[in-house]
């Protein structure tokens, strides 16, 4: 859980450089600080500061592919309905062709 940051009480709004220089100090992920940029961007636009958003280099996180085992204990827990319409999305069939099954 992220601990909320007192950032109006730490620098000043009207100070691009000073705030700028406190949301790069935290101690968060650049993702984090790249979306309080981002809502800054919008604060400086309604306040008419000129302000420049800096770039900041994001890693994307890791794509988790999950097991066959995970897959099975989540639709042993799901509705017919549900496993029903995962089935035919596995099998990559289209309601024309569920409709000459039945």
């Amino acid at each position: 859980m992220h601990r909320k940051s007192n950032l109006k009480q730490q620098t000043d709004f009207y100070n691009p450089f000073e705030t700028e220089k406190y949301v790069l100090s935290l101690n968060n992920a650049n993702k984090y600080k790249s979306t309080v940029f981002t809502a800054y961007q919008h604060y400086c636009l309604t306040k008419k500061i000129t302000w420049v958003l800096p770039r900041i280099k994001c890693r994307s996180a890791p794509i988790i592919v999950p097991t066959e085992l995970r897959i099975s204990k989540v639709f042993g827990r799901c509705s017919l309905k549900y496993i029903t319409t995962f089935q035919i999305s596995k099998h990559e069939l289209r309601p024309d062709d569920v409709s000459k099954i039945v």
